[in-house]
């Protein structure tokens, strides 16, 4: 009995994993925000008056934006397609208790 259910929990483990590895391949991991993390400039960006691409502050790469209020930064995303469940993350940090924006 103990070892049966070894073996159905090695078959049930294995099977998830077969899954998870087939979902990835199944789904597209493609990113379709250009440069977002401000790395290569900003050219695929509409920064709004008093936006600016600073060296700190990064959550990855070594750049990051700073922007106050009211303005900020945009980006036109093509590519979507109907139907489709896509993920959008980013990262904000705010000095006071203002809004912030995704």
């Amino acid at each position: 009995m103990k070892n049966s259910i070894h073996k159905n929990t090695f078959k049930n483990s294995l099977s998830f994993i077969t899954i998870l590895l087939f979902s990835n391949c199944m789904y597209s991991q493609t990113n379709l925000v250009v440069d977002g993390g401000f790395e290569n400039g900003t050219s695929a960006w509409v920064l709004s008056a008093g936006t600016t691409r600073i060296a700190t502050d990064a959550q990855s790469g070594s750049f990051s934006i700073n922007a106050s209020d009211n303005n900020g930064a945009t980006q036109t995303v093509s590519g979507l397609k109907p139907s489709t469940t896509y993920l959008l993350t980013g990262w904000l940090r705010s000095s006071n208790t203002g809004v912030v924006q995704l």
